[in-house]
């Protein structure tokens, strides 16, 4: 009820239940908490619109905004020439409701946005340095190999015994008949 005598403990009423929700909620790690509350009463006379210009009201939000698990406050009363004093103490004023529900909506869309770019950017990082270590580990285990002295020695003689055994087969193909004086296998023990 946003309008006459019971306006003021209404809107009282209705954020202790929302900083009530959301100290619930945290308690029992549930993401089901108010983001934002979003207090709005469109056009009316200044009669209409008084309640909002409660000191008990104000004073109430300004305590609990201080004290409690309260999210933050969003405003719209009334029309642009009116300006109540919940303005004063709400995180966010907007002239109209509408103004106030596009504002968020944007607000919500940017921080959206900006998450899943962020997320884009940490998630290429991490794959990039994932990658970049396998490479300096591959690298590294490659230069263990190439520096060991036994298996320099092991792929040199592996090298010089196929080269010996192709030079073997082609002098044996230009004489005919005559056995591979070249065929010989080295043998290295480390």
């Amino acid at each position: 009820i946003v309008q006459g005598d019971t306006c003021v403990p209404s809107v009282i009423a209705q954020l202790e239940r929302v900083c009530e929700d959301n100290n619930n909620d945290a308690a029992n790690n549930n993401n089901n908490r108010a983001d934002v509350v979003l207090v709005t009463r469109g056009g009316g006379s200044s009669d209409d619109l008084w309640a909002f210009n409660d000191p008990t009201l104000v004073r109430t939000i300004d305590a609990m905004r201080a004290t409690s698990n309260l999210p933050p406050i969003v405003c719209a009363i009334g029309h642009q020439i009116d300006t109540p004093l919940i303005d004063d103490v709400c995180d966010a004023s907007h002239i109209t409701p509408t103004a106030a529900a596009q504002h968020i909506v944007n607000t919500y869309a940017t921080l959206r946005t900006t998450l899943q770019q962020r997320h884009t950017t940490h998630h290429d990082r991490i794959r990039t340095r994932v990658h970049t270590v396998a490479q300096r580990y591959h690298n590294l285990t490659h230069a263990v190999r190439t520096c060991d002295p036994c298996a320099r020695v092991a792929h040199a003689c592996v090298y010089l015994t196929e080269r010996l055994k192709r030079k073997g087969n082609r002098l044996s193909k230009k004489k005919k008949g005559h056995q591979n004086p070249f065929h010989t296998r080295i043998i290295l023990k480390c």
